[in-house]
C-alpha cells in the first residue's frame, strides 16, 4: 500500500508540473564601450577680434595704428584718424583680446609657463566666413594691412590650468577704396607654443 500511495503522490506531481510547464527564459541587450583622447596639455585661443572700424575712402595722410592692449578689450586708433575714424558700436563688431585657455597639466601650483609665439607679425586677407556676423569678405581686399600680435611671456599655473590674453597692433594703410570695404583675417594664423617646464 505504501508503495502505491507514494507511486500515486508522483504521478500526482509530474501531472501538475506537466499541467504548468516552467521554461526557462534568454533575451539580449547590446552594451558599448566608449573612451575619450585628448593631450596631456591642450590650449585653446579664441581669435583676437581688432573690431569693425568706420573709415572714410582715402589716398595718402600715412597709415592708422589700432591697439589692442593684453590688458583691455577697449581698441584705441592712432596715426590717421582723419574723417572720423572710429569703432562701429553695432553689436558684434566691438574689439576683445584673444583669450588662451591651458588645461592638463601636472606642474606644481604656481609654475611660470613659458608663453611663445611663432611670427610676431601677420598679414590680413579677405575673410569669406565673417566673425562679424552681416559683414562679407571685400570686394577688393586691400593691401598693406597687417598686424603684429603680443602675448606675455609667462603666465601661472593654477590646478592644472592658466589664462592669459594675447592683444596686438593692427596696421591700416593710408590708402582704402570703396570696393576694400569688408572683414579681414590673417591669412595664416600665428602659432602660441607654451610650455609648463616640468
Amino acid at each position: 500500500m505504501k508503495f502505491i500511495k507514494k507511486t500515486a503522490v508522483a504521478a500526482a506531481l509530474l501531472a501538475a508540473a506537466g499541467a504548468s510547464p516552467v521554461f526557462a527564459l534568454t533575451t539580449t541587450a547590446d552594451i558599448n564601450a566608449t573612451v575619450g583622447l585628448q593631450p596631456v596639455l591642450l590650449l585653446t585661443c579664441t581669435p583676437v577680434k581688432f573690431g569693425v572700424w568706420k573709415i572714410p575712402a582715402r589716398s595718402g595722410g600715412g597709415t592708422t595704428s589700432v591697439t589692442l592692449t593684453t590688458g583691455s578689450d577697449t581698441a584705441v586708433a592712432s596715426g590717421n584718424t582723419s574723417g572720423g575714424v572710429a569703432l562701429s558700436a553695432t553689436a558684434g563688431y566691438t574689439s576683445a583680446r584673444g583669450v588662451c585657455s591651458l588645461i592638463g597639466s601636472s606642474a606644481p601650483d604656481a609654475t611660470l609657463m613659458t608663453i611663445s609665439l611663432s611670427a610676431s607679425s601677420a598679414s590680413l586677407g579677405s575673410d569669406g566666413a565673417s566673425a562679424y556676423v552681416g559683414l562679407a569678405a571685400p570686394a577688393t581686399a586691400v593691401t598693406g594691412l597687417s598686424t603684429v600680435l603680443t602675448a606675455p611671456t609667462n603666465s601661472a599655473i593654477t590646478t592644472g590650468s592658466a589664462v592669459f590674453y594675447v592683444g596686438g597692433v593692427l596696421t591700416i594703410p593710408d590708402t582704402i577704396v570703396a570696393g576694400n570695404y569688408g572683414a579681414y583675417k590673417t591669412g595664416t594664423p600665428v602659432t602660441i607654443t607654451v610650455n609648463d617646464l616640468q
